[in-house]
């Protein structure tokens, strides 16, 4: 089949860059010299692609071996199939908004598609920039080239963001069809490609397969343009068709988020039929007022297709629940003053998606209120992270321009919303991982129906410090906010005579002595918190301080006391948050690895243990997956003290590809992650993948002139070549040290 194609000069293409790469193919852009433009150049996967290419060009953009081992991985015949495949696809399709085949041929024995170089960036998943109207435009673009695709007979099967490029002018283009088919190939119909998160329910599910697959996808593609999330915030919330209330500013007409809504039902049956009856009700839908027939009728219209019923238009617009967005404090001028002070959208983005969850649990909880006849008012879980939110809010925006904050370990510590609709008056369900239940003790201060200011104010101080410790400078010389913050928590619950919060300003106080490595005051105010902690009741704040007392323990190497506080915490936790095992093993793993080897090795039985259970709650709960990230840092630390360096390489890598999901850029975990994935490598021998991973350590910090971290960084790199036994190297990378002190910070002292 391949014989019958062209076979192209080697020489046609010049100036060979590779811009990305796919399971089929790598994309290559290159200056072709018989159509006289740049073009995309797709070639597929094969041994010959490093003679067309040059294996010195390849070695020079740094993919040589990596792409050799690809392919040895992989194969050639059947990307050779999904390529032709594809160009044939293509061949059938006439549409500005699709990227088009300009040729197709041999490449010295690999199929290479020419397609036109798209240089205005590719479609993310965050919400578009402009008016709602300008977004409008770009989604009935991309929508208009997926029904072109249907119209030929064509299923995309891979409808997503990274899948939409954008042309110099920015018109969208949908593109790789790698994974599409005929819709009459019965042999390609009966695979199940595609993404997990814009797959449809009967995709998942392996059944009936037609146009409304790619509409499912297409109408998530456009919810993220318009709101910059998914639009559900977990797994049963997709399987029960619960889409997220998010508000975009800019008065966006409610039926057009309904009109999106009706297209993603979990039944495909219950969704817009085609794309161009969807494409129709978007447009009318986003009408003005004047220009449509019947308005309210056919807004009531959308949303009653949505739930599968007829409402009439008075309920809906009468339905308090449909307020819900506006009962937290955030909104995108907040988001846009954190990237002001902070100099990152990650954590906004983060924040964003947080209150999303918030605000669809709180969608469900109101709507199940109204259904029993209930006040529909926040319900004590929900109350309490609005105040832990809203706490975090001001922590960041308050925090010092100097201060040294982990972000994510912040917002990681915020619970998840979905966790309220399990139990609604369990104020325990709101707490992060450091905040206890508090059982069934109506007398305590957070339970009490007392909305004192008093009362609220011991609320604030406590949900400020769980923020503030994510703050990471605890100088041992100098005073931390928390600290000063702790102080205020005490006093105040001394004179409100609240035993809970005695116990748990003490509690606190014994986590910022750890923090700030006074080992013994920890374990004074530890165990002074347990103790009181227990006596009125409070045991899983007893069992929060039992578990801090394992971390103090591996940090002095006491492996005996570490088993004994960590089961002790353990059974606690079994019996009224089981959440909170994994936790458990987590911090009962690491600190075994401060022992024996016999003591490592639980510890990393532990550590996947705690993985494991972290990606059950995943599973159930959604939402940001960091407390799975953190657990295989610490496991990868395991593997590597076992010298299980393959295995601790790989665990490495996983952790930095999920943490990386949501923080871009440099964090504490990112740069602990980059140091254990270069010590592995150069334990494998692989020393040029390690020099590429000191690039990773030390050009964030050079970029953002932390010229003292580099040169330290340097130090680290050349003490870890020396303790590996390689003095040559270690002393080149002092030299750098020293070098990089002298032309970037020549008033340092001179023993660097």
């Amino acid at each position: 089949m391949v014989n019958v194609l062209q076979v192209f000069d080697p020489d046609r293409f010049q100036d060979v860059q590779r811009i990305g790469a796919g399971n089929n193919a790598t994309v290559f852009s290159a200056w072709d010299r018989d159509l006289e433009r740049r073009v995309a150049l797709k070639i597929s996967m094969q041994d010959t692609l490093l003679d067309i290419l040059g294996n010195d060009r390849l070695a020079d953009l740094g993919i040589a071996a990596g792409l050799q081992q690809f392919i040895d991985e992989v194969g050639g015949p059947d990307h050779r199939y999904t390529l032709l495949r594809e160009a044939r696809l293509l061949a059938r399709v006439h549409h500005p908004n699709v990227v088009p085949a300009l040729d197709v041929g041999v490449l010295d024995g690999s199929i290479a598609l020419v397609m036109p170089l798209m240089t205005g960036g590719v479609l993310d998943g965050e919400a578009r920039d402009g008016t709602w109207q300008q977004v409008l435009a770009l989604a009935l673009d991309i929508g208009e080239g997926l029904a072109a695709l249907h119209e030929a007979g064509i299923l995309h099967r891979d409808v997503k963001p990274n899948n939409v490029l954008f042309d110099g002018r920015g018109r969208p283009h949908l593109t790789d069809l790698g994974l599409a088919c005929s819709l009459d190939d019965d042999a390609a119909m009966a695979d199940w490609p595609g993404t997990r998160d814009y797959m449809a329910p009967e995709t998942r599910a392996r059944s009936h397969r037609d146009q409304r697959d790619d509409l499912y996808a297409y109408c998530i593609v456009v919810f993220q343009m318009f709101y910059g999330h998914l639009p559900f915030a977990s797994k049963a919330a997709r399987v029960e068709g619960r889409v997220s209330q998010i508000v975009r500013p800019g008065e966006m007409p409610p039926a057009l988020r309904e009109v999106l809504v009706g297209g993603l039902h979990p039944a495909a049956d219950r969704r817009w039929p085609d794309m161009p009856t969807l494409l129709h009700e978007m447009r009318q839908a986003s009408a003005p007022v004047s220009g449509r027939k019947w308005p309210l009728l056919a807004a009531s219209v959308a949303a009653a297709f949505a739930v599968g019923v007829f409402a009439s238009s008075s309920e809906v617009l009468a339905d308090a629940c449909d307020d819900i967005s506006s009962e937290i404090a955030w909104d995108q001028s907040l988001a846009h003053e954190l990237r002001r002070t902070l100099g990152s959208r990650s954590v906004s983005d983060s924040l964003d998606s947080w209150a999303a969850r918030w605000v669809a649990m709180r969608g469900q909880e109101c709507h199940a209120a109204k259904r029993a006849g209930q006040p529909q008012v926040p319900s004590a879980c929900a109350a309490r992270l609005q105040s832990r939110f809203n706490a975090t809010i001001r922590v960041l925006l308050d925090a010092p321009p100097e201060a040294t904050i982990n972000y994510a370990k912040m917002i990681n510590d915020l619970p998840p919303p979905e966790r309220c609709l399990d139990d609604p008056t369990r104020d325990s369900a709101t707490t992060p991982r450091e905040l206890s239940d508090l059982g069934s003790l109506s007398s305590l201060s957070l339970l009490s129906t007392d909305s004192s200011p008093g009362m609220l104010e011991l609320r604030d101080r406590d949900d400020e410090l769980a923020a503030l410790l994510a703050m990471d400078d605890f100088d041992e010389c100098c005073e931390h906010p928390a600290q000063v913050k702790q102080a205020e928590y005490l006093a105040l619950a001394w004179v409100h005579q609240s035993g809970y919060d005695i116990a748990r300003a003490l509690y606190w106080r014994g986590k910022i002595h750890r923090r700030k490595h006074d080992l013994d005051a920890a374990q004074r105010d530890l165990t002074s918190a347990f103790e009181r902690a227990t006596s009125v009741g409070a045991d899983e704040l007893g069992a929060e301080a039992m578990l801090e007392l394992a971390v103090v323990a591996g940090e002095r190497g006491q492996i005996a006391n570490v088993d004994a506080y960590a089961l002790v915490a353990r059974g606690m936790f079994t019996h009224t948050r089981a959440d909170r095992v994994a936790e458990v093993s987590r911090v009962h793993g690491f600190g075994l690895l401060s022992g024996s080897r016999a003591d490592q090795a639980r510890g990393v039985e532990l550590l996947e243990q705690a993985v494991s259970m972290y990606e059950a709650q995943h599973a159930r709960y959604g939402g940001p997956r960091e407390d799975i990230a953190t657990a295989k840092l610490a496991l990868a630390q395991g593997l590597l003290a076992l010298d299980r360096h393959e295995q601790a390489l790989a665990v490495a890598r996983s952790s930095l590809e999920i943490h990386q999901e949501a923080f871009i850029g440099r964090t504490p975990q990112t740069h602990a992650l980059h140091r254990l994935i270069f010590v592995a490598q150069v334990e494998l021998g692989q020393l040029r993948e390690a020099s590429f991973t000191t690039d990773e350590l030390l050009q964030p910090l050079f970029d953002s002139d932390a010229v003292g971290a580099g040169i330290e960084e340097c130090e680290w790199i050349a003490a870890t070549y020396a303790e590996l036994g390689d003095n040559t190297v270690a002393e080149a990378w002092r030299v750098k040290g020293r070098r990089a002190a002298v032309l970037l910070k020549p008033d340092m002292p001179d023993a660097l």
